[in-house]
């Protein structure tokens, strides 16, 4: 119980500064609160569970390209919510919420994707390979990385959600998307300041 513990604390540190949690903040102030708890959690899991399986072997596979791929995808979301145009009248915000309804499975996706992108090649994703293949119990390593990943995930859709209640949703979507293009920038310049061959 103790290493599942301090296991779980390890990886709650590790994200919780992370892009990836910043991002499900940002998701969860203009989509489904479960739709991105949801997205993200299932992205989250893939990671682990690669890391988990491949064990310190993760290291070698091409980081560089991904992280390229995850930089632009972040870039394009900021840019279309920087850009889109949304009128602020209650009948047409109504519509909009009905809209998101019907689309909770698009919403899930898009988180799923973010997460999924970004993750790739992450310190987190590193550090549960490195103590996957320390402490040889597959099935603990992962249960415990999920329990603390899950809960920064967890915190940042509450995050989300209660910015959302308290902040216009125009003026919260366009600082979403400023904040995206920069996480974009930044991961990008960082892919391409990157040792590793494309």
């Amino acid at each position: 119980m103790k290493k599942f513990l301090a296991i779980a604390a390890l990886m709650f540190a590790a994200e919780l500064p992370d892009k990836s949690a910043f991002a499900g903040v940002l998701l969860a102030t203009r989509n489904n609160p479960w739709a991105v708890f949801i997205g993200s959690a299932l992205g989250f899991a893939v990671h682990s569970v690669l890391a988990v399986a491949f064990g310190s072997l993760l290291g070698m596979l091409p980081v560089k390209p991904v992280q390229i791929g995850a930089g632009a995808m972040f870039l394009l979301m900021g840019l279309i919510m920087i850009f889109r145009r949304r009128d602020g009248d209650d009948d047409e915000a109504s519509a909009a919420e009905a809209e998101s309804s019907r689309h909770f499975g698009r919403q899930i996706g898009t988180a799923f994707a973010v997460i999924f992108f970004a993750e790739w090649g992450d310190l987190t994703q590193f550090a549960i390979a490195a103590v996957a293949a320390r402490e040889r119990a597959p099935i603990m390593v992962l249960s415990a990385s999920l329990t603390g990943i899950w809960s920064v995930c967890a915190i940042g859709t509450l995050i989300g959600t209660s910015l959302k209640k308290a902040v216009s949703e125009t003026l919260l979507e366009k600082c979403a998307g400023v904040l995206f293009v920069m996480i974009g920038i930044i991961v990008l310049f960082r892919a391409v300041k990157m040792n590793y061959p494309l």
